[in-house]
């Protein structure tokens, strides 16, 4: 094999992206009798806090982001928004890109090590048993339970020490969100751009990325074999 190991990404990698989905915000907005415009702000101004886990829970956030913006609000409301938000990862999580199972099934088989790299808060976490990669994965890292997020290269030398690989002989498969992927390169990974035909190009969280690219989760298998 050309590589020993495969790290992938989440988000708009092996499932779909959040960023698909902005109508759960105006939700929570609403939920909270908060101005759609000043809750959009303040939430996104969190959004390190509840990656690397300083909120770890969702209603700390939310109610951070209520203290923010002056509202009185109840618990009952805290719980409801947090409802909301944690449904909308669900459904997230559990929603599958196409031959995302089968690419990491016959890549194990083939004796490649697996790793699962991902920026995310504590609800991809509670939601993980439900999803179908549950136990196929030899390791996984997710950013709010180390304290670290990408594009800080100190994560990307978690996942390396975990699967016992060292850069070099790593692929790593991601959509190329906040630097990602110049960021494996710099760390010695071999990155590889996911952009789905359906994909959102004109994400403005998108990097410029000028080098490999597939269009499909299996043509991983080609990559590696």
């Amino acid at each position: 094999m050309k590589y020993q190991a495969v790290i992938f990404d989440l988000g708009g990698t092996l499932i779909a992206n959040t960023l698909e989905n902005t109508n759960w915000r105006i939700e929570m907005a609403a939920i909270l009798s908060a101005p759609e415009a000043d809750f959009a702000r303040v939430w996104e101004a969190a959004f390190k806090k509840r990656m690397t886990g300083e909120f770890y829970l969702v209603q700390d956030c939310i109610a951070h982001c209520c203290r923010e913006l002056n509202l009185p609000v109840t618990e009952e409301q805290i719980q409801r928004a947090a409802k909301l938000r944690f449904n909308t990862t669900r459904e997230q999580v559990l929603t599958t890109q196409p031959h995302a199972v089968d690419t990491i099934s016959q890549l194990k088989l083939k004796g490649c090590k697996i790793g699962l790299l991902s920026n995310c808060s504590s609800e991809t976490i509670t939601v993980w048993d439900e999803t179908p990669f549950t136990g196929i994965f030899d390791i996984t890292v997710f950013s709010c339970a180390v304290g670290l997020m990408k594009p800080d290269p100190r994560i990307y030398h978690v996942a390396l020490e975990k699967l016992q690989v060292s850069p070099n002989e790593c692929l790593y498969i991601a959509d190329g969100m906040d630097g990602e992927l110049k960021a494996a390169a710099a760390v010695g990974m071999t990155p590889v751009r996911i952009s789905f035909p359906h994909a959102n190009k004109n994400d403005p969280y998108l990097e410029d990325w000028h080098g490999a690219t597939i269009t499909s989760l299996n043509e991983v298998l080609d990559l590696v074999i």
